[in-house]
């Protein structure tokens, strides 16, 4: 139970913590648009990031799983 309860958290965790920053670099005002960071920021692709996240922490509890109970 506490693998999945670690994986599920953990997935959660991990993909509200990457939604604030995909907000926070969406709140940039047009005048910081002029930055450099900015502009980096506005590229990186967030979307993929939380999914990846998401699915390698459910991915290592399936796989803490099926180990806890084929071993």
């Amino acid at each position: 139970m506490s693998v999945f309860n670690i994986s599920c958290f953990g997935a959660l965790a991990g993909r509200s913590t990457l939604q604030e920053i995909k907000a926070l670099n969406q709140d940039y005002t047009e005048a910081k648009l002029e930055t450099h960071h900015a502009r980096y920021a506005a590229e990186v692709p967030t979307d993929l990031f939380a999914a990846l996240t998401v699915g390698l922490l459910v991915l290592m509890g399936f796989l803490q799983l099926w180990m806890l109970f084929t071993v």
